[in-house]
């Protein structure tokens, strides 16, 4: 055999050989497993029965819990009017002059495991109420073209049975657990993946 084929042949080994090895060690642990009887209570993965007085505390499906009453322009569910959130979030995120190292020596690694953990206990139900945003291409901080003349934006769903008063104000609702559970490996409900997404 040339140089090549003894190459070619020796991956082509070394793969059949893992291939076999992995099929072994899978087939082990599946033994295993099957024969152990579990040694723990097993958790819903919906998030249920955490809370032994509230079971369903923290369950996916369930409204947000307020720390502080709705506020809504008609006290029901109507937006707020105020600034462009577009012309805020381009001041707050605009870093130009300003030293944004962390005085703390943070990386970016931190609000990347804060995005982590956000999302692994919070996903609002999406709504079609269209809550489109301005675009304003005369801002001196616009880096984009925009040729909608907005940014496409719903709001999230009313949840179901509020926003019918002033004494039931719009609520949401959270369509994960709101536990740590490493819900971005798995997911919560059925028809729902990894991502969150139906």
């Amino acid at each position: 055999m040339d140089g090549t084929r003894t190459w070619r042949f020796c991956r082509h080994l070394v793969t059949a050989l893992g291939g076999i090895g992995l099929m072994f060690v899978l087939g082990w642990t599946a033994a295993l497993a099957s024969a152990a009887p579990v040694s723990f209570e097993a958790r819903n993965l919906n998030g249920g029965g955490n809370n032994l007085e509230h079971p369903r505390w923290g369950e996916a499906g369930q409204q947000y819990v307020r720390l502080a009453p709705a506020r809504y322009a008609d006290g029901i569910g109507a937006m707020e009017s105020g600034p462009n959130p577009r012309y805020i979030s381009n001041r707050i995120f605009n870093a130009l002059t300003q030293d944004v190292f962390s005085p703390r020596n943070v990386s970016q690694w931190v609000w990347i495991w804060g995005q982590f953990l956000d999302h692994n206990f919070e996903l609002a139900e999406g709504g079609t109420e269209e809550a489109n945003i301005p675009f304003n291409s005369g801002d001196p901080l616009e880096e984009f073209t925009d040729t909608l003349g907005f940014i496409p934006f719903t709001r999230d769903a009313v949840a179901p049975g509020t926003g019918t008063s002033t004494s039931d104000p719009r609520q949401q609702t959270n369509t994960v657990p709101s536990y740590i559970d490493g819900l971005r490996r798995h997911p919560a409900t059925p028809g729902m993946d990894s991502h969150g997404a139906r």
